[in-house]
């Protein structure tokens, strides 16, 4: 074999190791010419994006990109055409079947013989599962920080709220000791006519009653930091509301239309302090009250609720059996950033002199030694729900007639639609979906669905969708959908109760 011969078979070998190389990555490598015609495909861009090479060899690489990044692929091949490079650039790119993937895409000059660039060689990385990991992880770090802040407020509170209860003690005490002696000099000496001294007395009432409210304050700031004594019992919760239902109404019917309860048949019994999940239901609506200043319906709901592994990073809770108690308004609402800090004690969004921002927090406080969650779902000028959690008593099932059994899927591959703004909502109800046996497509705004809906070259059965959602709501998602796949299926799914989604007109029924 003389030299050239040589020189051929190595070139070609060096050849056969990089197609190898290429041909098993499991990046997307993808060679296109400089007007971005797709002329080379391997087996890591078909696994990722569903096209085969006989598929999209031959079609421009703009079938791929996002129309909301339509610009960017001429100014990269642009630079390339000039000899440049991009490198971990983040990007977007759709799939066969309509998913939208976070990539992170390098492209390079391709060139001939004589060096002159002919195209362009693009290596794509999927990152959606790691962006998705990434941002779970901040979600969580979120959530931590502010149960972190939530218990050092706690301690703080509850070594302020011990010692000043001593103190309070103290001056009831005393004052009652003052009344008394007062009473009783008075009437030995004929004076309880006296006004001076009539005054004197009702002074000394005054500031029993204002330490017997001061004490009521640090009892809330105790049970909000866990050190309040409790003494827990078996309770029905429906019951309970039931022999509130007139106190409700007494209470928060200047601001309330109609209070209307809907409590499920066989609820499970909870472990709780029975006065103070009275507390907690009378806080919430309360709260609801006030969020109404229009006026408005209030709705309190109870339900048997069933968490799972997969549920449990959604509510904060133990997989297991749990009531919940939602209580909903259709009030002025609160941002999510405010939702935030609801919990905070002393943190109160009403004016000076109305509120003493220990509602929540006491709720709170209450729930949680309880071994439960609180929720809430709210949006400005939409209304809000604050769910509690409570565990289900050891033991207690339903009436064996009534007791609910997990339902069969009948799932045959059907593809749906998922949509929802939050992932830590949007990630266990895809999980959930696809081990049914759903074919699942998920957005996460109604921006994404719609272009989804319009390139996906299949059938899509039904769209799921959230109701209140940034930019188009779910209502308006489902109209735009409809348009343009009148067979299509919809269910809407939401965090709210029916009494703010249907009675505000978010959607009709």
């Amino acid at each position: 074999m003389n030299k050239g011969d040589e020189a051929r078979l190595h070139a070609f070998e060096v050849a056969s190791r990089l197609a190898a190389i290429v041909e098993s990555s499991d990046d997307a490598i993808i060679g296109k010419t400089l007007t971005g015609v797709i002329t080379s495909w391997n087996a890591g861009a078909e696994r990722m994006y569903g096209y085969s090479a006989a598929e999209i060899v031959g079609h421009s690489v703009s079938e791929l990109i996002p129309p909301d990044r339509a610009g960017e692929l001429e100014r990269i091949l642009e630079r390339v055409s000039h000899g440049d490079s991009v490198q971990h650039y983040a990007t977007r790119r759709i799939c066969k079947d309509g998913r939208v993937l976070d990539m992170s895409v390098a492209v390079s000059a391709i060139r001939d013989s004589s060096g002159a660039v002919t195209g362009a060689s693009t290596v794509g990385r999927d990152m959606t599962e790691t962006i998705k990991a990434e941002s779970y992880r901040r979600e969580l770090e979120a959530q931590l920080h502010h149960a972190q802040r939530l218990e050092s407020l706690g301690q703080l509170a509850g070594g302020v709220a011990h010692d000043f209860n001593n103190l309070l003690a103290g001056i009831m005490n005393y004052s009652g000791l003052v009344s008394s002696i007062l009473h009783e000099e008075m009437d030995r000496h004929g004076l309880s006519q006296d006004q001076a001294l009539t005054a004197v007395l009702d002074d000394v009432e005054q500031i029993t009653k204002a330490a017997q409210r001061a004490a009521a304050l640090t009892r809330q700031l105790l049970i909000f930091s866990r050190r309040e004594v409790l003494h827990p019992q078996e309770v029905d919760l429906n019951a309970v509301i039931g022999e509130m239902e007139d106190l409700l109404r007494t209470t928060i019917g200047q601001n309330v239309n109609l209070l209307r309860l809907v409590l499920a048949r066989d609820l499970p019994l909870v472990t709780i302090d029975r006065s103070l999940i009275e507390q907690v239901i009378m806080n919430l609506a309360m709260n609801a009250r006030d969020a109404m200043p229009d006026g408005g319906p209030l709705e309190i709901e109870t339900s048997a609720f069933e968490s799972d592994e997969t549920l449990a990073d959604v509510h904060g809770l133990e997989p297991g059996s749990y009531v919940r108690l939602s209580i909903s308004d259709t009030g002025i609402g609160m941002s999510k950033e405010t939702a935030g800090r609801a919990f905070e004690p002393f943190f109160t969004t009403k004016p000076p002199g109305e509120g003493t921002g220990l509602g929540l927090a006491t709720a709170f406080g209450i729930v949680s030694q309880a071994g439960g969650a609180v929720a809430i779902y709210s949006e400005p000028g939409l209304g809000t729900t604050v769910r509690v959690y409570l565990p289900a008593a050891i033991g207690s099932e339903p009436a064996p007639g009534d007791t609910k059994t997990r339902p069969q899927s009948s799932a045959q591959g059907e593809t749906l639609l998922l949509v929802e703004d939050e992932e830590i909502v949007r990630v266990p109800a895809r999980r959930i979906l696809s081990r049914s046996g759903y074919t699942v497509i998920e957005a996460a705004n109604a921006t994404d669905a719609l272009e989804i809906a319009r390139r996906h070259p299949g059938t899509i059965d039904l769209l799921l969708t959230d109701v209140v959602m940034p930019g188009l709501s779910g209502k308006e998602l489902a109209v735009e959908v409809l348009s343009r796949r009148p067979a299509i299926k919809v269910l809407f799914m939401s965090g709210y109760s029916e009494n703010v989604i249907v009675h505000q007109g978010v959607i009709q029924g």
